[in-house]
């Protein structure tokens, strides 16, 4: 049965001004898909997930961090989620990302929750290969040494043990 896989990160503090800077710092880091390179689309939400999106941008030929941050600059507020797509090469598949940076004072987030979160899509092609369930690890590695964390957390959502996923695709 396929499972979705999430990192939840929080940041040591958590305020606008780092939200939007440690956002900065994973688009820097992700490493996006070759075939599709870079920040396909980010979205501006504001209060929480029921409202319109203050700003919803696509970028045909991919974004940089810089030009992302740029578009959502004049939207910066504490109360609003940054929303950016991306797609990460896992072998021969191609795999959407969502990275969602929370404002402090957006509508149902909190501290237990975490102040980031990465939706890596279906656990399917991390099963599939060493070499993607690598990459993954690799991820989780880089992400304390580019951003200021307190924690970090893989999971799935099922509940189901990460762990157990990673012993049965080493094996």
């Amino acid at each position: 049965m396929t499972d979705r896989l999430f990192i939840s990160l929080w940041l040591k503090q958590w305020d606008e001004d780092l939200v939007l800077e440690s956002f900065h710092k994973l688009l820097e880091l992700f490493p996006y898909s070759d075939r599709k390179p870079g920040v396909r689309m980010i979205t501006v939400q504001p209060v929480d997930w029921s409202e319109p999106a203050t700003l919803e941008r696509h970028f045909d030929g991919g974004a940089t961090a810089t030009q992302v941050i740029e578009a959502v600059e004049e939207f910066h507020h504490s109360d609003c989620a940054y929303q950016a797509e991306a797609w990460w090469d896992a072998g021969l598949e191609l795999v959407q990302v969502k990275m969602i940076a929370y404002g402090p004072d957006f509508e149902g987030s909190d501290d237990e929750e975490g102040h980031i979160e990465i939706d890596l899509g279906p656990d399917t092609p991390y099963r599939a290969s060493r070499e993607n369930l690598t990459k993954l690890v690799f991820l989780m590695h880089e992400l304390p040494k580019r951003l200021p964390l307190r924690k970090r957390l893989l999971w799935s959502e099922s509940g189901e043990d990460v762990s157990e996923l990673l012993s049965k695709t080493v094996q």
